[in-house]
Parts: C-alpha cells; sequence; structure tokens
C-alpha cells in the first residue's frame, strides 16, 4: 500500500494491490468528503462518502477509508 497525502490534507491517494483511490475533502460541496476508485464516478460509484466540519480529524476518516478497503477489494 502507497499513501500520497497533498501538503494541505484535502486530496490523499491509495495504491492498493493494482488498484488506484482517491479521498477527497475538497468537494464542490463544501463539508464533504468521498473516496472512490480510479476511473469510477465519484458521485454515483463512491465507496464512502461523508460530511466533515473544521473539527473533524482527517486522519480518522483515512483510516476508515483504508479498512474498509479490505472490504471492498475482497481481501
Amino acid at each position: 500500500m502507497k499513501i500520497d497525502i497533498n501538503e494541505y490534507f484535502n486530496d490523499v491517494t491509495i495504491e492498493y494491490h493494482g488498484q488506484t483511490f482517491y479521498l477527497d475533502f475538497n468537494m464542490a460541496i463544501q463539508g464533504c468528503w468521498v473516496f472512490w476508485e480510479y476511473g469510477k464516478d465519484y458521485w454515483n460509484e463512491d465507496i464512502l462518502r461523508g460530511r466533515y466540519r473544521v473539527d473533524t480529524d482527517r486522519s480518522k476518516i483515512l483510516q476508515k477509508c483504508i479498512a474498509h478497503l479490505h472490504f471492498y477489494c475482497g481481501n
């Protein structure tokens, strides 16, 4: 697993078992985050999504997404 986080922690790329996933905290809808697989529609085929506030711990959301990859990828 390879994880790249930009300097503002609003865009995260995860490479996992040959697949690429994105976690985006900078959505057009303010206060929303979305986690999806590269090549799929993040509005209609997202894996996880949720709302956050300024005081939300983004690292906990990242941990939740990583934990969910095991389920999503069938491992």
